[in-house]
């Protein structure tokens, strides 16, 4: 699963979808969100993300690279791209794409942002000493805000300037048991069970082809949450003072909390 995408567990009153990828405005207040993972810390010098403007409202929306501990309820936070375009840059709308570059070579790192693929200008130097996420703050209005972010797990909009490398790589993922692969895409089931893939069977070395084809791109579609559920015993017979049932647990079952 990639490592960047918008926390679930550090955000303020927002609503989260598509993956961590969409953030949606609740409050008529400013509320924010930042990213799992500092943006400008990484093995690569030039980094390139895209934030799509999905919907939107009169009020302000703000995108930004701010420290850990930058408020997120509140609008006061540097290294910002408003959506009016209060300071910097031109206002946006719904349908805009805007790139945030972040060059760590140049002036001991560089920030600079993009709008539907034109440069707005450099917005601020001299970041490198700090760890910056990114931090994106909405208000609700009359219409939800949303914006979704890409960092780089899907395909640009806009050609990525030379050099700039995206944070996610889109990574896809099989289950191996022995020399058999298995996919959980239902499509491929028999009987609505996992099953062997059979063209897959044996082979040492899988290709591109084969993950595109089988692959699933989200880790935690293997472990799916469960509360309680009801079982059957079948009926063994007379035991003492009780009766003997025989029950047939899955992998589900964790542990068994009231038999009724």
């Amino acid at each position: 699963m990639n490592a960047y995408y918008l926390n679930p567990n550090d955000r303020g009153t927002v609503q989260l979808s598509n993956n961590n990828r969409s953030v949606t405005s609740v409050l008529t207040s400013w509320q924010g969100v930042r990213s799992t993972l500092p943006v400008n810390k990484t093995q690569k010098q030039k980094i390139y993300i895209e934030i799509y403007i999905n919907s939107f409202n009169a009020n302000n929306s703000i995108i930004a690279l701010a420290k850990k501990d930058a408020s997120l309820t509140n609008y006061n936070i540097g290294n910002s791209y408003w959506s009016d375009g209060n300071g910097y840059g031109e206002a946006w709308k719904i349908g805009d794409t805007i790139g945030i570059l972040y060059d760590s070579t140049i002036n001991n790192g560089t920030l600079e942002f993009y709008k539907n693929g034109i440069s707005e200008g450099v917005r601020s130097t001299n970041l490198n000493n700090s760890e910056l996420y990114l931090e994106i703050l909405v208000f609700k209005g009359s219409k939800l805000q949303e914006l979704i972010v890409n960092f780089g797990e899907k395909p640009f909009k806009y050609n990525k300037p030379n050099g700039y490398d995206k944070l996610n790589i889109n990574s896809l993922f099989l289950i191996k048991q022995k020399s058999n692969y298995y996919t959980i895409k239902s499509e491929f089931y028999k009987n609505g069970q996992v099953v062997p893939i059979n063209k897959l069977e044996g082979k040492e070395t899988l290709t591109k082809t084969d993950f595109e084809a089988y692959g699933i791109d989200d880790l935690n579609l293997l472990t799916k949450p469960m509360d309680a559920q009801d079982v059957k015993g079948t009926d063994k017979g007379s035991l003492g003072n009780g009766k003997l049932f025989e029950i047939l647990f899955s992998n589900d079952f964790l542990s068994i909390g009231e038999v009724k």
